[in-house]
């Protein structure tokens, strides 16, 4: 599902308050799929979260940003901040556990190895 804000609002610039609620969005959407555990969801979020932040960054979105909004703009990447710093905390736990599981693995290839070495000796 492609709900890029460019398409969205093709042909004329999206203003700043109208893309960063657009992100704010995705982050809080990606942090409550992140605090259930729904690894595929996140991902997804988090894929078009990268994606709407790499338009902006190549400059195919230009925002209008206007000075009453200023403040409007602050807090809403304070959220988008938040949010991604939760996303964070749900999924370190995650991601240590994995990255144990990963140690373990491969300790237990590489003592296979050596046995499987020291049968071949023994023949």
């Amino acid at each position: 599902m492609d709900n890029s804000l460019q398409q969205s609002q093709a042909p004329h610039e999206p203003d700043a308050i109208t893309f960063y609620n657009h992100l704010a969005r995705i982050t809080a959407q990606m942090q409550t799929a992140a605090e259930q555990a729904n690894w595929e969801d996140t991902l997804m979020y988090g894929q078009q979260y990268i994606q709407e932040v790499e338009l902006l960054r190549s400059k195919k979105v230009k925002l209008v940003m206007k000075q009453e909004h200023r403040e409007t703009c602050s807090r809403l990447l304070r959220d988008i901040l938040r949010n991604d710093a939760a996303v964070r905390d749900a999924v370190s736990p995650e991601m240590k556990r994995l990255s144990l599981l990963l140690a373990t693995r491969s300790k237990q290839k590489k003592m296979m190895q050596t046995y499987q070495g020291i049968q071949r000796q023994a023949r």
